[in-house]
């Protein structure tokens, strides 16, 4: 299950909601993506990459999880040689405006011939650090670094996946503030800056787990833009979710492209064929490209609330005009765990009726609940109630 807290003061028709220190939860994925995107480390340019996060949690780290990228399937460009002499550090943050990496070094895992060694357990195994386990502190800045130190690393490297966003509006991705979860690269021995490409911004693709079992980081591994489903008077996308708390609906959030004028984006929820709610989407970022996919956000009427352990759906349709989305792919069958991704629902399409929902397929014809839209609702804590006027 993924939520975020946000600091915002959010207008619900008569009512203010203050929300403050205590913010807004964000429920659902709230990530944004186009595609994957690899980094090589080493390589022509001798490239290391930095995978910032800030831990929520308090105790030792055990393993980190990403997701390495080799040359298969007639794939080219990703690895080469044994794939290098990989160190993998988690380093301290320098504390600085900027959240650079330090020298300081918490925990180092050592891959001398980096293709054999993830040969063996996969290309999104988990990697244990040496004991004593690095102790994190929840708030503080961490840094996992990715370095090629073999000799001839120029033809010895290989690559680690990223999510690929190339039509950014702000936050970069919803799921976290800009800061908490991004990825650096330097070149040689030169600065640390973020990794980008233009505009575009790479998102890491890592879980990292503690010794008590709670973990934290981005389980999406795929995003399937090669079939987007249509939204338009016959056709309609959806999230089939049940929450395992109870929670209060104030707004609703979806990532897709406009390609036809017409009418706007609409959502409703609904519970067993019963429209609970409606919202009317309009595009949050108007300024990016055109028929390019963009967040479009709308706030229901009066909030609603949705009961723990009960199916709901919230569909996205549109009467006039023509818009589609497409979702991304879980990482849960690779070993992702629940709080890295939105394990409380999966993305669904019908083909006009609005009754016979099927889940996306992608790899395989039979339909699969491993992906999710780029959605998210934004809620009330059930500890904040409406006050008018904020009194």
């Amino acid at each position: 299950m993924i939520l975020l807290r946000s600091s915002l003061l959010l207008l619900l028709g008569g009512c203010i909601v203050p929300l403050g220190a205590q913010g807004v939860e964000t429920y659902g994925p709230g990530m944004a993506a186009e595609s994957l995107a690899n980094l090589r480390i080493g390589a022509d340019y001798d490239y290391s990459h930095a995978f910032r996060f800030r831990a929520s949690h308090d105790g030792p780290l055990e393993s980190f999880r990403a997701y390495w990228i080799f040359n298969k399937g007639g794939r080219s460009g990703y690895h080469e040689g044994n794939g290098g002499d990989i160190r993998i550090q988690l380093r301290e943050d320098d504390g600085s405006p900027a959240h650079l990496p330090t020298e300081r070094t918490l925990a180092t895992v050592r891959l001398a011939h980096a293709l054999e060694g993830l040969g063996r357990g996969g290309n999104m195994e988990a990697l244990n650090f040496p004991k004593p386990l690095p102790v994190l502190k929840a708030g503080r800045f961490y840094h996992v670094v990715f370095e090629n130190l073999a000799k001839d690393r120029k033809t010895n490297f290989l690559s680690v996946n990223t999510l690929l966003q190339r039509e950014v509006g702000k936050p970069l991705q919803h799921r976290y503030q800009d800061d908490a979860w991004c990825a650096l690269t330097r070149v040689g021995s030169g600065p640390w800056h973020h990794t980008s490409e233009g505009s575009a911004v790479y998102t890491p693709i890592m879980e990292v787990r503690y010794a008590d079992g709670a973990s934290e980081g981005c389980g999406y591994m795929e995003v399937w833009v090669r079939n987007p489903k249509p939204i338009e008077a016959h056709a309609h996308v959806s999230e089939r979710f049940t929450p395992a708390s109870t929670r209060t609906l104030v707004e609703v959030w979806l990532r897709a492209k406009q390609l036809e004028a017409g009418g706007p984006l609409e959502a409703r929820v609904e519970e067993d064929g019963r429209t609970l709610a409606k919202a009317h989407l309009k595009p949050m970022d108007p300024g990016l490209a055109p028929q390019k996919a963009v967040w479009f956000a709308g706030t229901f009427a009066s909030p609603l609330k949705i009961e723990a352990q009960r199916s709901y759906r919230v569909i996205f349709e549109a009467s006039k005009g023509r818009y589609e989305a497409y979702p991304i792919r879980k990482g849960a069958g690779y070993g992702f765990g629940p709080d890295t991704l939105f394990s409380e629902g999966w993305a669904e399409y019908d083909s006009g009726d609005g009754k016979s929902w099927r889940g996306w397929e992608m790899w395989d014809p039979k339909p699969t609940q491993e992906a999710d839209l780029q959605f998210f609702f934004r809620s009330i804590p059930k500890e904040i109630k409406p006050h008018r006027n904020g009194r």
